[in-house]
């Protein structure tokens, strides 16, 4: 049990390789990249074009990405879970499309429809956040506790 204990704890010291870190931080990174792109827009009231938005606007969005990438490659714990929700997400977005086409639902989708997917795939994508965090075994960080054996003392 405590060469287990060991191999675990030097496993998770050197974890993330940088390959693993760059990975992880794109895959959670394409979500908010979507997010602000598509999400800043559409709260800020700009139109599909973007000629109805600020001149501040474009260059704030790019800022933010690219911050939001900086964040990921720094924090590979948070990088980690934000890539297992996003390939998540991407699951269920797939399985929501064929779903819909399967049912005989063609574009353009209705706006209800959108934000019912929408609301879906962000309840996936927080879902197995969640679920990682309440099952921390499955990370590849966490390190079992060894067992400690109460000492009974001698009478």
């Amino acid at each position: 049990m405590l060469r287990k204990v060991a191999r675990r704890a030097a496993r998770s010291a050197r974890w993330p390789s940088l390959g693993q870190r760059m990975l992880y931080a794109l895959l959670a990174w394409i979500p908010l990249a979507v997010l602000i792109g598509y999400g800043g827009a559409a709260a800020a009231g700009c139109d599909v074009g973007g000629a109805a938005c600020p001149t501040w606007f474009v260059p704030a969005q790019s800022v933010a990405s690219a911050l939001a990438l900086g964040l990921l490659v720094a924090l590979p714990r948070v990088a980690f879970l934000g890539a297992a929700g996003g390939v998540g997400a991407a699951a269920a977005g797939i399985g929501t499309v064929v779903l819909l086409e399967a049912l005989g639902r063609r574009p353009p989708p209705t706006p209800a429809l959108l934000g019912a997917a929408g609301l879906l795939l962000a309840a996936v994508y927080l879902g197995v956040i969640a679920f990682l965090l309440l099952n921390q075994r499955l990370l590849p960080w966490y390190v079992p506790r060894p067992l400690v054996r109460a000492r009974v003392p001698h009478r």
